[in-house]
């Protein structure tokens, strides 16, 4: 038995990659579990009242953190 789970399929790992590369201030992985695939991202460090989100659609958790991160850079 290992302790790593079970490897995302391709196509999420190129959604991660792509959500790493445009959100370098959060830490963004996605979850393993018996429910459903799950993009998770935390904030490392900084200001801004969003420290964790989820989603289970990669475009869904792009589109909430593109929001907050505009907003955090007007104030």
């Amino acid at each position: 038995m290992n302790d790593y789970g079970v490897a995302p399929p391709p196509t999420a790992r190129i959604k991660l990659a792509a959500l790493r590369a445009a959100f370098p201030d959060f830490s963004i992985d996605i979850t393993a579990g018996p429910g459903p695939r799950c993009f998770e991202a935390r904030r490392i460090g900084g200001r801004g009242s969003l420290r964790t989100v989820s989603s289970t659609s990669a475009r869904e958790l792009r589109r909430i953190l593109l929001g907050r991160c505009t907003a955090i850079k007007d104030l």
